[in-house]
């Protein structure tokens, strides 16, 4: 459990989410669903890497692209590709739906469990779930 405790406090931490953009109040609508999901996605990202306890540059690799490249996944500066986001489902035994809307329903024990856990200790549970 105090895993989990720890993993929230650097889920969390600023300097984690130093490069997601705030919400500008004159934002188009459609602008600011778009960051909102972009952000969500990100969260995600983060949660599914940490609890496989993989650094970004080993989830990269993985995934055949660049640090710098996975690293602007995880700040909500640029979405992930389908391409890629299938490679992160088979490194990390997890879905599509899981990546992008937030429905665990298709993915297994035990990994549904430990990001389960992952979001209940999120200080941000706004995160949580997008449907």
């Amino acid at each position: 459990m105090s895993e989990i405790i720890g993993l929230a406090k650097n889920l969390g931490h600023p300097h984690n989410m130093q490069r997601q953009k705030t919400h500008n109040p004159g934002m188009p609508p459609k602008a600011k669903a778009n960051q909102l999901l972009n952000e969500s996605i990100a969260r995600r990202l983060r949660w599914t890497r940490h609890v496989l306890g993989m650094s970004q540059s080993a989830v990269a690799a993985a995934l055949h692209v660049k640090r710098s490249t996975y690293t602007e996944y995880e700040c909500a500066t640029f979405r992930m590709t389908v391409p890629v986001a299938i490679n992160l489902c088979t490194l990390a035994n997890v879905s599509l739906d899981w990546i992008y809307r937030g429905n665990l329903e298709f993915v297994r024990e035990p990994m549904r469990g430990k990001l389960e856990r992952a979001m209940r200790a999120d200080p941000n549970p706004e995160f949580w779930d997008d449907n």
